[in-house]
């Protein structure tokens, strides 16, 4: 099991204006922390000449990206595309993530949009979804990169309004999953989503997806909120998962999607940072 985090903790995310020079500090800090698997949101604007910039500055000082995440428009504010824009997206960011040298594209199963007229539908969402990923299937396929389902929570709960979102369910994205039928997808386990959408029942969840977990997103929370804190912080049993996890021999990562104040300064980003990693080593230590 290899100890990530996402990149975008220690550079921001990634824009046309950030010079390629930047995101390589980025990754150069990452792994003087000790993490070695690196998860990079793609940034789509002139994508083909970075990605392909960021690649040979990758090669040359021996860093690896091990996760992409595709663009969303579901609660993105940055993200004002279209499901025509959307899709050409998807379509890029395969690509971006093989020249990367990637292995998989985390995406987000979730462009199904129930009205109060037609309320949620979990067969209707389900074919509806795998008709539009499934080109993005064949795509990635041909060009070695796996697909990711991330497992997501009901983000309007907390106010008691009705389902809206598929893949917040664990049979929803275990069906997705084996309807492909293909080695090349699999599940993005995103642990703090998860413990919002199943709570006591986290646990008994995650096993049930476990053998399509490819690669994770890895953080914590409390009061039925998306927090993105470290580790140990808020509610989930991390000892069960991880003895779970060892026992079963899982050989994907341990990727920390963590998020800081923007008015963090700098020695004590430094500080947690170094917290972070440890963290890490402990729960992989379980």
């Amino acid at each position: 099991m290899k100890k990530g985090i996402n990149a975008e903790f220690v550079l921001g995310y990634d824009n046309p204006e950030k010079p390629i020079s930047d995101v390589i500090k980025g990754f150069e800090y990452c792994y003087s922390l000790g993490f070695e698997s690196l998860d990079f949101s793609l940034s789509m604007k002139g994508w083909e000449t970075r990605a392909h910039d960021i690649k040979e500055a990758i090669d040359s000082n021996g860093y690896k990206i091990h996760q992409t995440h595709a663009p969303f428009r579901r609660n993105n504010g940055g993200f004002k595309g279209d499901l025509e824009v959307y899709k050409k997206c998807l379509e890029n960011s395969i690509e971006y993530t093989a020249i990367l040298g990637a292995k998989y594209c985390v995406v987000h199963a979730e462009e199904y949009y129930p009205t109060l007229e037609e309320p949620f539908d979990a067969k209707k969402a389900h074919d509806i979804l795998y008709d539009l990923y499934a080109p993005y299937v064949e795509l990635a396929k041909a060009r070695g990169v796996g697909i990711a389902f991330e497992s997501l929570f009901e983000d309007r709960a907390i106010y008691g309004e009705p389902r809206t979102r598929y893949s917040s369910k664990v049979e929803e994205i275990v069906s997705l999953i084996e309807r492909y039928n293909d080695g090349c997808v699999s599940c993005c386990w995103d642990f703090g989503h998860s413990q919002l959408s199943y709570g006591d029942g986290h646990f008994e969840a995650f096993k049930q997806a476990f053998k399509y977990i490819s690669c994770t997103h890895v953080h914590d929370n409390w009061a039925g909120m998306d927090l993105h804190t470290l580790p140990t912080f808020g509610n989930i049993d991390w000892p069960s998962f991880m003895r779970y996890m060892r026992e079963n021999r899982y050989n994907g990562n341990l990727s920390l999607e963590i998020v800081h104040g923007k008015n963090m300064p700098a020695e004590i980003k430094h500080a947690y940072l170094v917290l972070a990693s440890k963290i890490c080593d402990y729960l992989m230590s379980i």
